[in-house]
């Protein structure tokens, strides 16, 4: 995890521990589905203690604000207001 925190690829992490990158990646793989993350980046969060996958938007769980969507062209739900 350390070294993959630091930007190591896998080929790097293998040549280190002495295995293959293949094994390096499916060790990784392994981890993500036991997880249930989908990217090395949500792996390290979520072995540092953090939310793996935190809302952008606090406030849109309390229905207030813009929403993830403003700005970028997604609609708004019609709530029938």
């Amino acid at each position: 995890m350390h070294a993959l925190a630091l930007g190591r690829t896998s080929k790097q992490i293998a040549r280190a521990l002495g295995v293959s990158d293949q094994t390096v990646r499916k060790h990784r793989e392994n981890l993500m589905r036991k997880f249930n993350v989908h990217s090395a980046i949500q792996l390290i969060a979520l072995s540092r203690g953090m939310d793996p996958d935190p809302d952008p938007d606090p406030d849109q769980s309390k229905g207030l604000g813009a929403g993830r969507g403003a700005g970028r062209g997604v609609p708004e739900p019609n709530l029938g207001n």
